[in-house]
Formats: C-alpha cells, sequence, structure tokens
C-alpha cells in the first residue's frame, strides 16, 4: 500500500497558537527512536463521538525522512463505533490503514507531533468496542518497544468528557510581548497556556485546573484565590462559576464548549540550555456536573468565564466519562546562551524578580482573547470526521 498523508485533512483541526512540533532537546543516545501514546478511546453514551489523540515523539538524535502511522482497526466493533482516517488513507479489506506524516510534521529530536483520532459513536451503540492499535514505522527505530499502542474502545456511561492539551512552552518578545515561537531564555518570562474541551453529553460546572511546572520553572505572578505550593511550582485553581456545554449542544467547538487558561512562568537564570525542561503537567477537571435540558438545549446557568482564578470551596471533582485525556504533559524549552537577568526564578523562590508587567502582561490579555475566540482551536472537524493533525500551523 502507498504511503498516505495525514495532513491532508488538516485544514479541518488547526490550532492557530502554534505547532505542536516544538524545538528539541539536547543530543539522546539512539539516532532513531520513535514512541507513541494513545488516549480518548472511550465515547460518552449520548454524545456523537470524540478525539482520541495520538502524541508521536521523537525520542532520538535525526530526523528521519518518512514515518508511517499504522492503524489496526480489525478488532474494533465498527457496528458501534466508526473510524474515518481520510479519502487518500483508507482501512483496507483487513481493516488496516498505513498513512504517512507529510515531511513538514515529522517531528525532530525532542520533538511531538499529535494526530486527532476521531470517533463516531453509531446510533444505539453501547459498551465495549474492541481494541484500536496504533504503531508507528520508522527505519532504523532502535527501540521496538515504545512504537505501539493498544487501548480499549468503548462507549461509556452518561457525564463530562473533558479533554486537555497543553502545548510545549516556548518564548515572548519581551520587548513587544508578541510570542516569538522561540526558545526561552534564562531569566525570561513566558507563559504556560492549558486548553480543554467537552465532548461529553453532560454540562461541567464549574472546572479545576492544576499546572506543575518543571524545576527550574517558577509562577512569575500569582492569580486571586489559586492556591500554589510545591516552592512556586505548582497551582490549583477553582472555578466555581465557569461552565463548558458539551459540544453536541453548541453544534460544533465553540466559546461555550471549550476554553484556554494562561499562566506566566519565569526560566530560572541559572537554567543550562539548550534544553527541554521535562515534568510539566496540566491536568483539568470538572468540579461538578449537571444534564442537559430536554431538546438539547442550552442551558440557563449562568457561566462567569474567569480572568484567570475564582474562589472556591472544597468540592469533589465529577466523574469523567474518560479521563485518560484530562492530563497533558509539555516541556518548557529553554535557549542556549548567557541570562536576561532576574535570578530569582531558581528553584524555590516564591518571588521572581522579573515582574510579569508592561508587554509580556498586555500580550497575555490579548493572546488569551485570541484563544478563547479559537474555541474550536483543537476540533474544528467536519461532520465527516478525519484524522488530523492537530497544530500544523506555525503563527503562535
Amino acid at each position: 500500500m502507498s504511503l498516505r498523508n495525514l495532513t491532508r485533512a488538516s485544514a479541518t483541526a488547526v490550532l492557530a497558537a502554534g505547532a505542536l512540533a516544538l524545538s528539541a532537546t539536547p543530543a539522546l543516545a539512539a539516532d532513531v527512536d520513535f514512541g507513541l501514546n494513545l488516549t480518548g478511546t472511550t465515547i460518552a453514551a449520548d454524545a456523537t463521538g470524540k478525539l482520541g489523540m495520538v502524541a508521536v515523539t521523537n525520542h532520538g538524535t535525526t530526523t528521519p525522512k518518512a514515518v508511517n502511522v499504522i492503524f489496526d482497526a480489525s478488532k474494533v466493533d465498527d457496528s458501534k463505533i466508526e473510524i474515518y482516517i481520510d479519502d487518500e488513507c483508507q482501512f483496507d479489506e483487513n481493516d488496516i490503514a498505513v498513512c504517512g506524516i507529510d515531511s513538514e510534521f515529522i517531528p525532530g529530536p525532542g520533538k511531538t507531533t499529535e494526530l486527532a483520532v476521531p470517533l463516531t459513536r453509531q446510533d444505539g451503540a453501547s459498551g465495549a468496542a474492541g481494541k484500536l492499535t496504533i504503531k508507528v514505522e520508522v527505519e532504523g527505530d532502535s527501540n521496538k518497544a515504545n512504537d505501539s499502542k493498544t487501548v480499549n474502545v468503548n462507549v461509556g456511561g452518561n457525564g463530562v468528557d473533558l479533554g486537555v492539551y497543553a502545548p510545549d512552552v516556548t518564548g515572548v518578545d519581551q520587548q513587544t510581548g508578541e510570542p516569538n515561537d522561540k526558545d526561552v531564555k534564562p531569566g525570561e518570562v513566558a507563559v504556560v497556556w492549558a486548553y480543554v474541551w467537552n465532548r461529553g453529553d453532560r454540562i461541567a460546572d464549574g472546572l479545576r485546573v492544576e499546572v506543575q511546572l518543571p524545576k527550574n520553572v517558577v509562577f512569575a505572578d500569582k492569580e486571586q484565590g489559586c492556591k500554589y505550593a510545591g516552592d512556586n511550582r505548582s497551582v490549583r485553581c477553582d472555578y466555581k462559576d465557569f461552565s463548558l456545554l458539551p459540544e453536541d449542544v453548541t453544534g460544533g467547538p465553540s466559546e461555550e464548549s471549550s476554553t484556554g487558561f494562561f499562566f506566566p512562568v519565569q526560566v530560572s537564570a541559572d537554567a543550562k540550555g539548550p534544553v527541554a525542561l521535562k515534568g510539566g503537567e496540566v491536568t483539568i477537571n470538572a468540579l461538578e456536573q449537571s444534564a442537559v435540558q430536554a431538546g438539547n438545549k442550552k442551558s440557563k446557568r449562568k457561566s462567569v468565564r474567569p480572568a484567570n482564578a475564582r474562589p472556591l470551596t472544597s468540592a469533589q471533582a465529577a466523574k469523567d466519562v474518560d479521563a485518560t485525556d484530562n492530563t497533558d504533559p509539555f516541556a518548557v524549552l529553554v535557549a542556549g546562551g548567557t541570562s536576561t537577568g532576574g535570578s530569582g526564578a531558581g528553584d524555590g523562590d516564591d518571588d521572581p524578580s522579573l515582574p510579569v508587567t508592561g508587554p509580556v502582561a498586555a500580550t497575555v490579555g490579548g493572546v488569551g482573547v485570541a484563544a478563547l475566540v479559537l474555541g474550536a482551536f483543537l476540533f474544528v472537524t467536519a461532520r465527516r470526521r478525519r484524522v488530523v493533525l492537530v497544530a500544523p500551523g506555525d503563527e503562535k
């Protein structure tokens, strides 16, 4: 079978904030070592479908000319769940599809490219729907152990179904405040973004956003009502008065079914680059949930979009239909060279010396509005669902 191009469908799902495949980590041991992960394959009982997420990561030191992603749906019950890739990369008679990633989106060393795998629930379907296996195939791959992932595909119960995306952190021009898509210089301020959407069949009434930063990175500003801990490297923000409607209710991705949060951070002046600081993580859960009104009408419940935080008394997180995609890791990409000043961002300092004011703070506000307008930033998909690159653009 000839290799196909996964990115041919990319126009249906573009995140204008920037590509997922970002700067490389330092040289690693193996020349060629690709791995992948697959999450988000349980659909809510009354949802029309959702997008599973495949992360393809280059753990090696080189960028190959060809990378195939192989979809094996031979053990998926297509009377319950349909998987549609693209007109130019279809399943054969054995329910196998071999697709190629466009060369411009093949991740370089240390980089990750993410693919969205649309899953559509068939009318009346419920319960287990088999297993889906996805493999990455690269010539000369030195580590076969991380080349494939097999997960259960299900139609679950009723509930919210949040998905989370946290892109790797890149730089902001310290003079103009504009995102520059370059690695962050030691001592500089950058922004952690956390995007969330609801593909379930219940309303998410309130959100809990938790962020853990890598070593040598601290929060550069503190949001009112959020709880900071861990030497200023972890935060929990509860947004009691903010709701996310199911995407099916809003007729597709919208500002009412998806949103983005931002957190200014500062890299230690002592950080040694170039390096990708691993260990960052964003987790978002619903605090409570409620049923959609009869006729799939929008809820009249008041929803107040937070500036970035709002106080809330403790509450139990609502059960999520598929919690596998509620957490997303990220790295902070640090440039080599000398510090730009601001020695207070070292590990364990609660008072960074570089304040988040002026251009950086202003841009965070502006970009925040843009992120909300994106609404469908991850999942602007056609009704005929396809496998698509989440973020092929470089407009960040």
